[in-house]
């Protein structure tokens, strides 16, 4: 079998030996180019069903327009308070402005007033954002009749961003 590799920028190539030029990668398809990680650990609450900032972000820059993100997230302290019956809180993921899909949906949902403390809700997705450009990764969150909670008591979620070249 024979890989299939990407070069940054040869310096040299002779024989079966290539130099490639200081700052430039060799990459074959599948593996990890670069890894980001951040956490947030702040108690953020809403009573609006308008979406907010959770806090938690990160910013990746692809060193290749081609690559993939893995994008790996832990929500983690999600709340609602007692207020109403049929309330609950949403979380949602997006990329810039672009809304990539829900980390819970529906999250401590009674059908009670009663309140509820989920926890965490996890999501994963292997992401194309097709450029070399800077991208940031953040979660947002609406509460629908309710006081909702991120990070409740400033337990840390986490977001991890890997770069995968393709």
């Amino acid at each position: 079998m024979v890989a299939t590799i990407k070069v940054g920028k040869i310096a040299a190539a002779t024989g079966t030996t290539i130099n490639v030029e200081s700052g430039h990668v060799i990459t074959q398809p599948g593996s990890v180019i670069q890894v980001v990680n951040a956490q947030y650990a702040t108690e953020t609450s809403t009573s609006s069903g308008t979406y907010s900032d959770t806090g938690l972000t990160a910013t990746i820059t692809p060193k290749f327009a081609t690559s993939k993100v893995l994008v790996q997230i832990n929500q983690n302290g999600i709340y609602k308070t007692a207020d109403a019956s049929g309330n609950l809180v949403n979380v949602k993921v997006f990329r810039d402005s672009t809304e990539l899909g829900f980390v819970a949906n529906g999250a401590a949902y009674t059908a009670t007033a009663v309140r509820n403390n989920i926890g965490t809700c996890s999501y994963v997705k292997l992401d194309n954002p097709a450029t070399t450009n800077a991208v940031t990764y953040k979660t947002q969150f609406a509460a629908n009749g309710v006081n909702g909670y991120v990070q409740t008591n400033n337990i840390a979620s986490d977001i991890t961003l890997m770069e995968i070249a393709q």
